[in-house]
């Protein structure tokens, strides 16, 4: 077992295999060779920068970052960015990967195959912007090109205690099953300019949603607190399930608006629709050329 260490590793190479590997670093590492050591081969991996930069390097190795547990990922300054660099490729086979900083530049692979993958800020509060990349201080940004190298069962992306979602252009992930966005504030498709396609999404926020138009998926989930409103449009049908372990579609008080486009497009209702609002201090408005409804609307 390798534990926490005060000195400066910059690059860092480590040959562990299925060991539990802890390292901690004042000022950053890049994962590259060492004294003819490439990458990281690990059990469960923590990773941990306390002022500075986190970054994998292509190696010519099929995985610059092999563990066989759960891999966990920190760049805790504020600012402070993660890099995965063209052809590397960080990969676990159990446990999943979670990354913490506040910029993420994600040129190589991510692979988690049938687990979860975890993309969060460092700092709270952070805004959130899913659609570009373009190094704006105090926004955790991810491209669609980049969210396409992360390969896993389910990609979440945000916290409890991020900031605002903006989804700023079409997000189309390709190698993931279940989206889940999560934020202390709400989620804006940015005047219909951005859309999500997966199959499975979850919305987890505090305040309001707006992805009125262009989305595509199979099922939804979403849990609203305060008083924020759910507006969400989908180009065909669409049901309302469990995602990510939530059931179904609340809001606290807020009204609820979701439609499924297209000709004889069906929204099917498998978990409960609820506003908390009772009374007429709220609505949902579910619009559809077909519906099938299998649980309680209130």
């Amino acid at each position: 077992e390798i534990r926490e260490v005060p000195w400066i590793v910059v690059p860092l190479a480590v040959s562990a295999a299925s060991q539990t590997v802890a390292i901690t670093d004042a000022d950053g590492f890049a994962v590259g060779t060492v004294d003819g050591v490439t990458g990281i081969a690990s059990g469960q991996l923590t990773l941990v920068s306390t002022t500075g930069d986190v970054s994998v390097s292509d190696n010519s190795v099929a995985k610059d970052v092999d563990a066989s547990g759960a891999v966990s990922i920190t760049a805790s300054a504020d600012n402070a960015s993660f890099t995965v660099a063209a052809n590397a490729n960080v990969e676990t086979s159990s446990g999943g990967v979670t990354i913490t900083a506040d910029d993420m530049d994600l040129s190589g692979a991510i692979t988690a195959s049938g687990q979860t993958v975890l993309l969060k800020s460092a700092t709270a509060s952070d805004a959130i912007d899913l659609g570009t990349n373009g190094s704006v201080a105090d926004t955790l940004e991810l491209s669609d090109a980049e969210l396409d190298f992360v390969t896993a069962d389910t990609l979440r992306i945000g916290a409890t205690d991020a900031g605002a979602i903006t989804v700023s252009a079409a997000l189309t992930p390709g190698s993931v099953t279940n989206l889940s966005l999560l934020s202390d504030e709400g989620i804006g498709d940015d005047t219909n300019t951005g859309s999500i396609a997966v199959a499975n999404l979850l919305l987890d926020v505090d305040t309001s949603v707006d992805l009125s138009t262009g989305n595509d998926v199979d099922s939804l989930a979403a849990s609203i607190t305060g008083t924020g409103t759910l507006t969400f449009g989908d180009t065909d049908g669409l049901t309302v399930t469990t995602g990510d372990g939530v059931n179904g579609v609340t809001t606290t008080a807020g009204d609820i608006s979701i439609t499924a486009g297209g000709d004889d497009s069906v929204l099917a209702v498998s978990q409960a629709i609820t506003t908390g609002g009772g009374g007429d201090s709220s609505s949902v408005t579910l619009t559809a050329d077909k519906m099938t409804i299998g649980a309680g609307v209130t």
